[in-house]
């Protein structure tokens, strides 16, 4: 199996791997590596192997050019994720001497400055991107905040960019070609490549190995939403001129199935969704209060929870927004990264409920559901930008329901709310502005039965959503690719 995912190895991935391992398949995982996380590692009887570019191996080294460059990326992504001190800018907005507070409070802590001219002044920050903060400090004649930049910038004349159109597994210094050099030795009969980004690779290696190609398409990656619309148009290319060289094609569900059939006239796609398994031992009518008892919560607190990568395109912000217009009771639960917390932290503290925001960070996906079963509501602030959203079938649709967790959602979410109304799982409602948020928060919560009117047909579902129901179709078609008469296309294409 082939993957990109440095931070964590998705569920699907896990899931799918489990259940080959259990019917006799040695599966290998080869991923990306961030230099933190073991090199070898087994999960679920998957040996992870991962893979970092040569550069990447020299980061522990805070001396050597790579630690370097990693000391100053870090730094600048904390000015750029926590740059400013809510509380202080509150005080000096409200003295007497406005101005020349404001001008000292600049002065001391220029990336205050910056963050604040980013939200008074958006259009320069997208007409400038990641140039605009060392534009304000060099303005500033701020040395000390330029110099990461400096490292940066002396990091990347030593260490050109690869030329356009160059292929990352020739780069002998490159995690890719380390990969591919250990898959080229390893000789596996089926190559699985996960996501449109490891496409390519798995084209190589099946075509160099005479190997069964899976393309296991966890999005419609070219349907996401580009600001370059000619960004879209190459990975819509790409993925067209690649798809059509794999055995199999999976999508999540059958509108995913139908739109890579129609788009790039294939016929052998076949739908395997995003369900998930309970845990052993995991009971769904036991309410546990992992949420209560880690944060010290009164009895009386009602929690929402969202697992996954927080952030403003997810729509995060709005949710945190409507929080405010809710009854003091309702907290917020987000089990997420480490690296999304210090945004929001500022933000809550700047709306006053920071007390009612926690967060569980970088837990293993199998304990994700005790936290979830712990919660009163599952929540889904999505919006709909673009067609892949409209269609998807969001992994934190199955865990809530095998959690027992009632949803609330949008209703542009079709798939989502297609499960929502007919097994009668929550609320779906059109989510757009902060108010549509507070009124689907409180339609959910006011009732006087609150998020436990759903509970029942929540459990009367469960069934449907578990990974028992998919592992079958997996299996099923490893088992026609490891047929003695099944010819790949990189043979029949030889031939």
């Amino acid at each position: 199996m082939l993957d990109h995912e440095p931070m964590l190895i998705d569920r699907r991935i896990i899931l799918e791997g489990k259940s080959l391992v259990e019917n006799g398949y040695v599966v290998y995982l080869a991923t990306r590596g961030d230099g933190k996380k073991p090199p070898v590692e087994n999960v679920h009887g998957i040996e992870v192997r991962r893979f970092c570019d040569v550069q990447e191996d020299l980061i522990s080294d805070p001396k050597s050019p790579a630690g370097k460059r990693e000391a100053a990326r870090q730094k600048i992504e904390c000015w750029i994720r926590c740059a400013d001190n809510y509380v202080s800018e509150k005080k000096i907005r409200g003295g007497k001497s406005t101005l020349l507070h404001s001008i000292g409070y600049a002065l001391a802590w220029p990336p205050a400055l910056a963050h604040i001219l980013r939200l008074r002044l958006p259009i320069l920050k997208r007409w400038l991107g990641r140039a605009f903060e060392p534009l304000v400090y060099m303005g500033m004649l701020r040395l000390d905040f330029l110099a990461p930049y400096f490292t940066l910038a002396f990091y990347l004349i030593k260490n050109p960019a690869k030329k356009v159109g160059d292929s990352p597994a020739n780069d002998e210094n490159s995690w890719e070609y380390r990969l591919k050099n250990y898959a080229m030795a390893l000789k596996p009969e089926i190559i699985h490549a996960h996501d449109l980004p490891n496409l390519e690779m798995g084209c190589q290696l099946a075509e160099q190995l005479k190997a069964v190609l899976i393309y296991d398409a966890h999005e419609l990656y070219p349907f996401q939403y580009f600001s370059d619309e000619k960004q879209k148009t190459k990975l819509l290319n790409l993925e067209r001129r690649l798809i059509v060289r794999a055995d199999v094609v999976i999508g999540v569900n059958q509108q995913c199935v139908d739109v890579l059939s129609r788009e790039y006239g294939i016929s052998n796609v076949i739908s395997v969704t995003n369900a998930t398994e309970s845990p052993p031992n995991f009971d769904p009518l036991e309410r546990k209060k992992k949420w209560h008892e880690t944060f010290a919560l009164p009895e009386t607190v009602r929690i929402m929870v969202f697992q996954g990568g927080i952030n403003p395109v997810r729509n995060v912000d709005p949710l945190i927004q409507a929080l405010v217009h809710c009854d003091e009771n309702i907290h917020i639960g987000f089990i997420t990264y480490k690296k999304d917390v210090p945004y929001y932290e500022q933000m809550t503290r700047s709306l006053g409920v920071h007390h009612r925001v926690h967060y569980i960070l970088e837990i293993p996906w199998d304990q994700v559901n005790d936290w979830l079963a712990s919660a009163d509501v599952g929540v889904m602030p999505y919006q709909v930008t673009n067609f892949n959203a409209k269609i998807a079938s969001p992994n934190k649709l199955y865990e809530f329901v095998v959690a027992g967790l009632p949803i609330i959602a949008s209703s542009e979410l079709v798939n989502v709310c297609n499960a929502v109304e007919e097994d009668n799982l929550g609320i779906v409602t059109l989510l757009k502005e902060v108010d549509s948020y507070t009124r689907l928060i409180k339609a959910m919560f006011d009732h006087p039965e609150g998020p436990e009117r759903f509970r029942s047909s929540v459990l009367a579902a469960r069934h449907k959503y578990l990974w028992s129901n998919e592992s079958p179709k997996l299996l099923a078609c490893y088992e026609k690719i490891s047929n003695v008469n099944f010819v790949p296309k990189a043979v029949a294409n030889a031939q």
